[in-house]
Formats: C-alpha cells, sequence, structure tokens
C-alpha cells in the first residue's frame, strides 16, 4: 500500500491530469451505455419549487 502511495505522490501533474480525464470518461461513457433508472422531472420540480 505504502508503494501505491509513493507511486502517487511522486507522480507528474500530466499524468496525474490523463488518469482523472480518463476516469471521468470512462465513466461518462459507461452513464450513456447504462443510464439511470430514476425519473429526473420529479427532482427537478422539487428544486425548482426550493430556490424560486
Amino acid at each position: 500500500m505504502e508503494n501505491l502511495l509513493l507511486i502517487f505522490e511522486n507522480i507528474s501533474s500530466v499524468n496525474r491530469a490523463l488518469i482523472i480525464v480518463s476516469g471521468i470518461t470512462i465513466f461518462w461513457v459507461i452513464e450513456g451505455i447504462v443510464p439511470f433508472k430514476f425519473l429526473n422531472y420529479r427532482n427537478g420540480d422539487i428544486q425548482f419549487l426550493i430556490f424560486y
């Protein structure tokens, strides 16, 4: 575990940015393939009533 922490402590900024961007991209693609099963409009109605 300490070796893994040492790797991420000494990683360059470019590699760190690539890891973050690739992780976001992978989850974005997975979300597009397998959409969530909840209804968004009910949540939006509640937020509309609270904030306006």
